[in-house]
Order: C-alpha cells, then sequence, then structure tokens
C-alpha cells in the first residue's frame, strides 16, 4: 500500500512537472490563447486597463498572432498617445473600431494615423461590447477631456442604428433587398439634424464589385482589406489634409 502511495505520487508529480514546463515553453514561443482583459468601471462599465499587453488569437485560424497592445490612457495603440498634440481625432465604436483581429497599424485608425503622420494624432477609444449610452458617457468621462478637434463614431447594427455596410448584402449582391440598410436610416437621421454622416456604403460595393473580400469569412469585422477600404472613405469624406 506504501510503495502504491509513492507510485500514485511520483506520478502527479510528473504530470504537474510536465504541465508547468509546457506552460512556460508555451510562453517563450508566444503561442497561446489571447485574450481582451478588462477592468470594471463604475461609470463605463468596463474598460482597458493601461499599459496591458497580449497576443491575439482566433479558434477558426481567421486571424491572430499579432500583439495587442493598451496604453496609459487603456486606448489601443502602438507606443504612447500624444495627448499634447494640437490636432487630435477621436474615433469612438465598439470592436469595429478596437480592430483585435487586425494589427493596429493595420486597422483603419492606424492606416489614417499613417496617412496624417505627425500632422495629428489619431485616437481609438473603441471598445468591444460598447454601445452608444456609453459612447456619451465616454465622451464625458474621457475624450471631452482631451480637446479633441473631431470626433468619428461607428455605430453597428447590435447599436440599434449602424453606418457599417451589411456583410450580407455585399455577399449577395446579386439579390433584391425591399428594406432599407441601417446604414441609410442612420443617414436620414443624420441629414435630419444636421449631423456629417460618413456613409461607407459606396465605398464598400465599389470594392466588392471587384471581387474584394472585405469581412473574414466566418468573423463578423473587416479584414485588412475592409479597414484600407473604410479608411480611405474616411479619409476622403472628411478631407482632413483641409485641417492640416
Amino acid at each position: 500500500m506504501k510503495r502504491f502511495g509513492l507510485n500514485l505520487l511520483f506520478i502527479l508529480f510528473g504530470f504537474t512537472f510536465a504541465a508547468i514546463l509546457a506552460e512556460l515553453l508555451l510562453r517563450a514561443a508566444g503561442i497561446g490563447y489571447g485574450n481582451s482583459p478588462v477592468e470594471s468601471h463604475a461609470v463605463l462599465h468596463h474598460i482597458h486597463p493601461p499599459g496591458y499587453k497580449f497576443t491575439a488569437y482566433d479558434p477558426g485560424g481567421e486571424y491572430g498572432g499579432h500583439e495587442v497592445r493598451y496604453d496609459n490612457l487603456g486606448i489601443r495603440r502602438n507606443g504612447e498617445a500624444d495627448v499634447s498634440a494640437d490636432y487630435k481625432v477621436a474615433f469612438m465604436g465598439d470592436s469595429f473600431v478596437e480592430a483585435l483581429s487586425v494589427p493596429a497599424e493595420k486597422s483603419f485608425v492606424g492606416l489614417l494615423q499613417a496617412q496624417a503622420g505627425e500632422k495629428a494624432e489619431m485616437l481609438n477609444f473603441g471598445v468591444s461590447s460598447y454601445s452608444p449610452v456609453l459612447y456619451l458617457l465616454q465622451w464625458r468621462e474621457v475624450v471631452k477631456k482631451l480637446s479633441p478637434k473631431a470626433v468619428v463614431v461607428m455605430l453597428y447594427s447590435n447599436d440599434i442604428l449602424t453606418a457599417v455596410p451589411s456583410k450580407y448584402r455585399l455577399s449577395n449582391n446579386e439579390e433584391t433587398f425591399d428594406k432599407p440598410q441601417f446604414s441609410d436610416r442612420v443617414r436620414e437621421w443624420a441629414t435630419g439634424e444636421g449631423v456629417n454622416f460618413i456613409d461607407l456604403t459606396e465605398a464598400f460595393n465599389a470594392a466588392a464589385a471587384e471581387a474584394s473580400e472585405l469581412f473574414f469569412e466566418r468573423d463578423i469585422h473587416f479584414n485588412e482589406d475592409g479597414h484600407k477600404v473604410t479608411a480611405q472613405a474616411i479619409w476622403e469624406q472628411v478631407n482632413y489634409a483641409s485641417f492640416f
């Protein structure tokens, strides 16, 4: 009985040692499940922890392997944001703006930063699972204090209204649809309220007509080409160059 107990103890020790060694090797190789950690917040419900980084991972294999960083403001960015810059543009929204499925420099905010160079600071305040009521609170609690020159808010259908083109309609462009897209309703509302509206539908339809895939196959978000089209459409319609 004593011998059996010792053998069992050695077996358990061996499994534990092997598991610890495997974990250390995986971490050293940068292999493992990514995560998007959040911290509770009394007003905003959840925020990103400042100064945190992790490796993006998708079980389906559509994306992943790139590093995701949050700066000292808790916004997604490679490096620290220059909050003292004279011209700052704040981008607000949910996971479409945060864009965890692509490297930061290939997201539409990152592409716009590359186009603007040192003339402007593009700030990505996107947080997965945020909605319009949280955008308003985020504006009051965080964004407004930085005094941005412009604010771009991207809406999606799970925000009740959307300015993101329909992935389904782009994939089934031969069908005829009787009902307007959510983006059509947002445009109508914005026109009535005198709010500048950036419609991505025309740009996405033109790119889709050239057989470009703008969304991941299974994931609902923009792929790298979708971010390129978004960045170009925003740049052209807002015409940042006129501000510099």
